[in-house]
């Protein structure tokens, strides 16, 4: 497994790993989304799944977004997005890099803000949320991820 300093070069050594190299081969094979669509809420959808975390300390910004590109490399189909190709939503893979944000809105899932990501992490003092499209069914993977940011901070 890489590592590396820099966001980009992180996120794009996702893909390089044997389990991104999985998820690549696995993606033309994929068959059409055919529920959770209105989860994509960026006028009048549904609400993501949340899931609010919260802390005794403070949350180490850098530490949180080192767990999360850690937990991208092990699950990569974390970094999908949806796209829409003749009526029909279809999961892709996304170049773009997953944005951990200080804040405590939550942004709409697949629009430029979240870089059409499916799967957004924000946090606040000692909150983190993370919000989900339910296309992921990501609740035991999340988890295990967190696990692994308890352990490391």
């Amino acid at each position: 497994m890489t590592t590396s300093t820099t966001l980009n070069t992180t996120y794009q050594d996702i893909f390089k790993t044997e389990n991104g190299k999985t998820y690549l081969s696995a993606l033309p094979k994929l068959e059409k989304i055919t529920s959770g669509q209105s989860f994509l809420y960026r006028q009048n959808g549904a609400p993501s799944m949340v899931i609010d975390i919260r802390l005794t300390n403070d949350i180490d910004a850098a530490y949180l977004r080192q767990s999360v590109y850690k937990s991208l490399q092990r699950y990569p189909y974390l970094t999908s997005q949806l796209v829409e190709k003749d009526a029909n939503y279809y999961l892709s893979k996304n170049d773009r890099p997953l944005i951990v944000a200080e804040t405590d809105q939550l942004r709409a899932l697949g629009s430029d803000e979240v870089n059409q990501h499916l799967i957004d992490v924000t946090f606040s003092e000692k909150t983190i949320f993370i919000a989900y499209h339910m296309q992921l069914q990501t609740d035991a993977v999340l988890c295990h991820s967190l696990k692994r940011y308890f352990i490391t901070t």
